[in-house]
Parts: structure tokens; C-alpha cells; sequence
């Protein structure tokens, strides 16, 4: 019986994106993708890259894992609809990163992310091809969909023992982003995904929702929403997995590096509150035969429905249906009006705002298929179109030429 925790006053995960929609999505999680990908990364089977049959032997920064990383950028630029950045950040470290425009709002950003690298003489299966796959597989997924927000896929470098307060990559990009105050509105990390020794699908999710980070960093934001959202994903499906919830959480993962420049963050792993560690946990023993795959299979899933929630889908790219749209815009580019066509007769509010966020225009309607609305007064551009249709909140992009 999978939990059921219940959050007052929350929005419905149908308030968001469409429920059928987001169990289309988890439910294209294949397992055996998951476990080929951990055999390559541990080294337990061959693979390609750079064109050569070859065995990744370690994922070990100090020994150098540019073949592991090569094998990463490889599996990415296999994904349609992506962009891929190979970031090196220091003499050794190097973040693979994959990059989901968003079509209506792409400058609200969330991330979800692994390391890839892992510690001396460990295989590093659980710890964190576990993770790493989970990204990637979330990546092949959303990339057959048109979404309005963009997703971030992060694989870090150096996370076991960077040389930035015991990370890396993570906190090269925090810092980056924080630069250049990105809008990260949350990010999801997953570290070590895969062992369940005592088989009662409990899993982890690690925040913090007030006080400093290691008392050495800013003030850390509440990141109590996103794990309030990941339990309404988990409510609202048919995964079976238990959430644990841990604040204050460990601060021993790449979470801790949006911590540090004041972005909300979770990790999200299986459950050592429980006391249920890995017993392969960085030692030689971090190999396939310890871990349990439907396990991961689930974690993946809720780590997808959670993040497709988040990206909300506009439209399947397999066969142009628009998945989320009760209303469509006609003509688009428009000159003097616009319409508003709804599938159905149907009342609520308007407005139209600028790409900066300003109010340009706002209205009702009442048992309407179609609004005619004049843009007579509103100057040449592109602008946002958002109709409030009872709970539901949708967005379109229109110009005006």
C-alpha cells in the first residue's frame, strides 16, 4: 500500500497538468534502458564511444573520467529536441549538461541532476549510475514533448571530493547561475537510487526549510514546495513508493551546491533514514547484484512525474496532439483582434502581460466559445495571453504584428 500524505491547501496535481498526461509520461520508463546503462557505466559490460568498442574501468575524477564523461555526452546528443553542453569548469572537471527550451517560459528553469563520478575502487553502480540514469532516461522521455517551462539535465563531475568545500561541478554551475541570476525555481537531485535491501519501497526526500547551510552560507530558501509537490505527484499516481521526509537533510550531495547560492533544492535517494544503507556503499561491492531495479524503475518514474509536472506539456512531438490547451488563439500572428476559441462553452478571466511581466490588458467572459478580443491600443510585439478557467491556469504566446 503506497503512502498517502495529504497536504491542506495544496494545488491538485490536475490543477497543473493533466493526470492522464503525466501517467502517458512515468509509464514510458523502461527498466531495461536503466540497467543497460548502469552495466556500461560500472564497467560490467562494453559499450561505445567515440566510435570504439571499449569498457569504462572507472569513473574516478583523479584518474581522469573523460571516457565516462565522452559515453554521457554520447547518450545525450542521441535525444532529439535537447542541447548539449560539455562545461569544463576546472583542470579536470567536466559537467555534461543537457538543456530543454521552454516554449512559452523559458526562463523559468528546473533542474534535475546526478553525478556521475564516483570514489576509489568502487564501481559506483548505486552510487550514482543509479541517479545518472534516471537523468537521462527523464531526458528521452520529455524530449518527445513541446513544454512551456525549460528542464535542465545535469550530470556533476567531482561530487565524492571536489575541491570546492567537498564538491564540484554542482557548485561551479550554482555559482554560474546565481551570477547570472538565472530563475532556478528548484532543482531535484538524485544520489543513489537503486538499493532497497529491505523491500518496503521507502525512499528519502532531503530539505532543509529554514537556517544556514553548514553555518558558512546564505540563509537557505524554504524548499518545502518541492517536496510538497513531489508528494502530490506521488499521491496522484500509481507509483508504489513511501516518502520519507527528512529536515533537516544531509548536506552531502550536489543539492547542497543550490543551498549554498539561494535556490531552492532537494535530494531525493533511498532511505538511510531507515536505517536501509547500501551495502555496497564505497566499496568494491557497488555492482548490479545488489540493487533492486524495480526499485529504481519507480524512483525514475516519480523523479519524471514529478519533473514533467514541472516542465508542463504543451504538445507530443510524435504526433503534433496538443496534450494541454482548452482554448486556442486564431489569428496568430495577430493585427487588430484576437479569438479565443474554447472547446467548450465555458467562463473566467483574462489577461495579457508583456514578455517583462507587465499588465497590458485584462477581462471576463461568461458562457463563451469564442472571445473576440480589439488590440487597437496595444503596440506590435509578443505578449502572453493567461485565462483562469476555475482551477486551472493556462498560457499561450501570441504576437501582435
Amino acid at each position: 500500500m503506497k503512502s498517502k500524505i495529504l497536504l491542506i491547501g495544496a494545488l491538485t496535481l490536475s490543477a497543473i497538468i493533466n493526470a492522464q498526461t503525466i501517467e502517458d509520461i512515468y509509464t514510458q520508463v523502461e527498466k531495461d534502458n536503466l540497467i543497460t546503462m548502469i552495466k556500461e557505466l560500472d564497467g560490467e559490460t562494453s559499450t561505445t564511444v567515440n566510435g570504439e568498442e571499449t569498457t569504462i574501468e572507472h569513473r574516478e575524477d583523479e584518474l581522469d573520467n573523460d571516457l565516462a564523461a565522452d559515453y554521457l555526452k554520447e547518450r545525450f546528443n542521441e535525444i532529439n529536441n535537447i542541447t548539449v553542453e560539455d562545461i569544463n569548469y576546472n583542470e579536470n572537471g567536466r559537467n555534461i549538461v543537457a538543456t530543454q527550451l521552454g516554449k512559452i517560459n523559458p526562463e523559468n528553469i528546473y533542474i534535475i541532476c546526478a553525478h556521475y563520478d564516483t570514489v576509489n575502487l568502487s564501481p559506483g553502480a548505486d552510487d550514482n549510475a543509479s541517479g545518472v540514469s534516471a537523468v537521462i532516461e527523464a531526458a528521452r522521455i520529455l524530449s518527445q514533448y513541446d513544454i512551456k517551462n525549460t528542464i535542465v539535465y545535469a550530470l556533476w563531475d567531482q561530487e565524492e571530493d571536489g575541491p570546492y568545500d567537498g564538491l564540484g561541478g554542482s557548485v561551479k554551475y550554482a555559482e554560474n547561475a546565481r551570477t547570472l541570476n538565472k530563475n532556478i525555481l528548484g532543482v531535484l537531485n538524485l544520489d543513489m537510487i537503486g538499493y532497497d535491501g529491505d523491500d518496503d519501497d521507502n525512499f528519502d526526500i532531503d530539505l532543509i526549510t529554514s537556517g544556514e547551510v553548514n553555518g558558512d552560507y546564505p540563509a537557505v530558501p524554504d524548499s518545502s514546495t518541492i517536496k510538497n509537490d513531489i508528494i502530490n505527484v506521488l499521491n496522484e499516481t500509481e507509483i508504489n513508493l513511501v516518502a520519507n521526509v527528512v529536515d533537516p537533510g544531509t548536506y552531502a550531495s550536489d543539492h547542497d551546491a543550490f543551498w549554498r547560492h539561494e535556490y531552492k533544492a532537494v535530494l531525493m535517494g533511498e532511505s538511510w533514514k531507515n536505517d536501509d544503507q547500501t551495502i555496497g556503499y564505497h566499496n568494491p561491492n557497488d555492482k548490479t547484484n545488489i540493487m533492486d531495479f524495480d526499485y529504481l524503475t519507480k524512483m525514475t518514474q516519480l523523479s519524471l512525474a514529478y519533473i514533467a509536472s514541472k516542465a508542463e506539456i504543451v504538445k507530443s512531438l510524435k504526433n503534433n496532439e496538443v496534450i494541454k490547451n482548452s482554448f486556442s488563439t486564431s489569428p496568430n500572428p495577430a493585427k487588430d483582434y484576437i479569438n479565443l476559441n474554447f472547446k467548450k462553452t465555458t467562463s473566467g478571466t483574462y489577461d495579457i502581460i508583456s514578455t517583462t511581466g507587465k499588465m497590458i490588458m485584462d477581462g471576463s467572459f461568461s458562457n463563451k466559445k469564442t472571445i473576440n478580443i480589439s488590440l487597437n491600443k496595444i503596440s506590435k510585439g509578443t505578449y502572453y495571453i493567461n485565462v483562469l478557467n476555475g482551477e486551472i491556469k493556462e498560457t499561450q504566446k501570441i504576437i501582435i504584428d
